[in-house]
């Protein structure tokens, strides 16, 4: 009772007592009810029981004089507690971060603006070159990728959990400082789904060890359904001795791209220089005869569906002619 007295002095808690129950409270007590203080629990084990003449409206109205305070009291809390009857806030939903690796010549975050994912995700788009980047991924975690970027004369340092990663840079390269395979390693460490898979692009580091699938592909498939060239690999220029039937070929240095690393021979002294070349750049080294062509076919999949580009050399080569052409006029 000394717990109800101090919560009826509480102006707040009065405040949400329901209408009329001050009124109940304060009603005069009926004639030949004691008003002095409620005996202990000790005394009332001690008093007989009450006499059997007693007025059997007396029962009822006490019980349901008690049933009508216990519900009113936990009305009144249960208000409290909800914040008096007011409507849950609405879920705020974080944005899904997406990684874009490459350089600042597309803005990709341009492409995801106003978009949203599942229709209620809005989509945060930071991108970075892989040289901008570290991270560390954990087991239980995911991955925590750090970004230092400069952007109009302005560093910008920012830590987050990417959800997903699009990779468009090569993640290696023969170039000093470009070996990035660390850090897909991490992100695939860090469970970071992306396109293309980051087991594909791992794999792509290293053309011969592509090649060494597609020549399963040749064994099984056949060579008139899946055609390959005789390509010979080195692991280093110490083999490089064998002479070809025929030449010209051509000599392709570790894993370079976009046509770094190729030479086309002539004959087998140039072969022989070519060697001296490899050793010095202490890496591995493939050969394959060449082939006069017009153009290349580039195949693109994206889920069942399957294009092919023509890349023609040619087309280009004519398209610099005719620039050189304007640019003597």
């Amino acid at each position: 009772m000394n717990y109800l007295r101090r919560r009826l002095s509480d102006s707040s808690f009065v405040a949400n007592l329901p209408n009329g129950y001050m009124m109940d409270l304060q009603r005069p007590t009926p004639p030949g009810s004691s008003t002095s203080s409620p005996a202990s629990p000790a005394t009332e084990r001690r008093q007989p029981p009450s006499a059997p003449n007693q007025t059997p409206a007396q029962g009822p109205a006490s019980a349901s004089g008690s049933g009508s305070f216990l519900s009113s009291f936990s009305s009144v809390v249960k208000r409290a507690s909800t914040g008096g009857g007011q409507p849950p806030k609405p879920v705020i939903r974080k944005p899904k971060i997406l990684l874009v690796i490459d350089d600042q010549h597309t803005d990709w975050a341009k492409y995801f603006r106003g978009k949203k994912l599942n229709g209620e995700y809005e989509i945060r788009v930071e991108q970075a070159e892989f040289s901008e980047i570290n991270l560390a991924a954990y087991v239980n975690s995911g991955c925590m990728v750090d970004m230092q970027v400069t952007k109009g004369g302005t560093k910008v340092v920012r830590s987050f959990k990417p959800d997903f990663v699009l990779i468009r840079q090569h993640a290696y390269s023969m170039i000093p400082g470009e070996d990035f395979r660390n850090l897909v390693i991490g992100l695939h460490f860090g469970g970071v789904p992306s396109i293309n898979s980051l087991f594909s692009i791992y794999n792509f580091c290293s053309k011969p060890w592509v090649f060494s699938q597609m020549i399963k592909l040749y064994h099984s498939l056949g060579p008139e359904k899946f055609p390959l060239n005789e390509q010979t690999f080195y692991p280093n220029h110490t083999q490089m001795v064998s002479a070809f039937p025929t030449y010209p070929v051509v000599v392709k240095m570790g894993h370079a791209h976009a046509g770094m690393g190729k030479i086309k021979v002539e004959n087998q002294q140039d072969f022989q220089d070519i060697t001296s070349v490899v050793a010095l750049a202490g890496t591995y080294a493939t050969t394959e005869p060449y082939v006069q062509s017009k153009y290349d076919i580039r195949i693109q999949k994206i889920g069942n569906n399957y294009k092919a580009y023509i890349y023609s050399c040619s087309l280009i080569q004519q398209q610099l002619n005719i620039l050189g052409n304007w640019l003597e006029v």
